[in-house]
């Protein structure tokens, strides 16, 4: 009898699962380097085989390449207003304008672009070749400036504008934007941290001579006899589009003497690159003329 009331009961065993399982944990870049848990090179962004041209020195101008040396998962973190020292002197000291966050698995490398400004506005712009090294954070000013910049995303050149009325003491009516809150924005926060009058409801006026970027000007002349269709474009000598001037436009018959203006950013100053705008006509080439930029 007990023998088959043993047959009929069920019988519990214990049953142990082994999870493993690859911590993570998060710290900030420049601890990671410190503690030798990553590798990372910084330097300039290559645009050079990109179809658009970006600043060297604003933007996404940075390029962290990381790489985990642990077997772990580590979450990295960095905070907007790191410097970064250029190898070459000569050229830009930089200032992250962005918070930097990433996941990097075990062994893992990633190319992270960064956004970064330039804090030294008369020294040349980074190259494609710029190495950069870990630099200190920024302090007072330019750090609530920069933060002020990341939390609103400002990575354009009135921002950088903004930062050179710091470093460079620029005046505030150089921070120019067709976004005029924007440059209202970033006029009011400098001039309360330069400690100077600020006028709410006066635009500020663009400058003319801005820093590492040149204004060229020019005209078409021609005559045409049907309605075309226009299309005014400024390229480099790498074929990349710098601005789209004209777009699309519809021209009845007559003749016309087309005036065309553009400030472009240059890379190096140290080797003036020329620029090519080429006037089109129904999509195809009508004309092109050169400008070096100096």
């Amino acid at each position: 009898m007990l023998n088959a009331a043993m047959s009929h009961s069920k019988i519990f065993l214990p049953i142990f699962f082994c999870l493993t399982s690859h911590h993570s944990f998060a710290i900030s870049i420049s601890e990671a380097v410190k503690q030798k848990l990553i590798s990372i090179t910084v330097h300039s962004y290559d645009d050079s085989k990109d179809s658009v041209f970006h600043p060297s020195y604003y933007g996404s101008c940075i390029v962290f390449d990381i790489r985990n040396l642990k077997a772990n998962t580590l979450e990295l973190t960095e905070d907007a207003g790191r410097f970064l020292i250029p190898n070459d002197s000569a050229e830009q000291r930089m200032i992250i304008t962005s918070p930097v966050t990433l996941a990097l698995l075990a062994h893992q490398q990633k190319f992270v672009p960064v956004y970064a400004m330039c804090t030294e506005a008369h020294d040349a712009g980074p190259s494609n070749q710029t190495k950069f090294t870990y630099g200190e954070i920024a302090q007072a000013n330019l750090l609530k400036l920069v933060k002020m910049i990341a939390k609103n995303k400002f990575q354009d050149k009135a921002a950088q504008n903004a930062v050179w009325c710091i470093t460079d003491n620029f005046s505030p009516s150089t921070i120019y934007s067709t976004d005029t809150a924007e440059a209202h924005l970033l006029c009011k926060l400098v001039c309360a941290l330069k400690n100077i009058p600020y006028a709410p409801g006066i635009a500020p006026e663009p400058d003319i001579d801005f820093p590492h970027s040149a204004r060229i000007n020019g005209y078409f002349t021609y005559t045409i006899a049907r309605t075309h269709t226009i299309d005014l474009r400024i390229y480099n000598q790498q074929g990349q589009l710098l601005k789209d001037v004209v777009h699309g436009e519809k021209q009845t018959p007559g003749t016309y003497n087309y005036n065309y203006e553009a400030d472009i950013p240059v890379n190096d100053d140290r080797h003036p690159p020329v620029m090519i705008v080429r006037f089109y006509f129904d999509g195809k080439i009508f004309a092109e003329k050169k400008h070096v930029l100096r």
